[in-house]
């Protein structure tokens, strides 16, 4: 038996497409369940690179990703997963950063 891996984002956003402002905070919650098990090891990466200071483990299951005084170096892909496990095992979020 295979188990399913069910991550949920909040807050949710079409096609998981973030946006924020320049200098603004943004911050968005990771929650995995695998039945009724909770996921340990839950973390964020930004472009392929482990995040550690943006990251805050609500519970032990959900890990926020939090980033402060936003700019165009936060642009990109973020992964939530379990970090010992393969990445596709996880989600994905694409973020743009607009403003001058």
């Amino acid at each position: 038996m295979i188990a399913v891996l069910d991550f949920r984002l909040e807050p949710e956003r079409p096609d998981n497409i973030y946006y924020a402002l320049k200098g603004s905070l943004f911050v968005v919650n990771c929650t995995i369940t695998l039945g009724n098990a909770q996921a340990l090891n839950l973390t964020w990466q930004h472009n392929g690179k482990w995040l550690d200071d943006e990251v805050e483990e609500v519970d032990s299951s959900t890990v926020q990703l939090r980033l402060f005084n936003t700019s165009r170096i936060n642009n990109g892909l973020y992964w939530c997963g379990a970090k010992l496990t393969n990445t596709s095992r996880g989600v994905n979020i694409s973020l743009t950063v607009a403003g001058n």
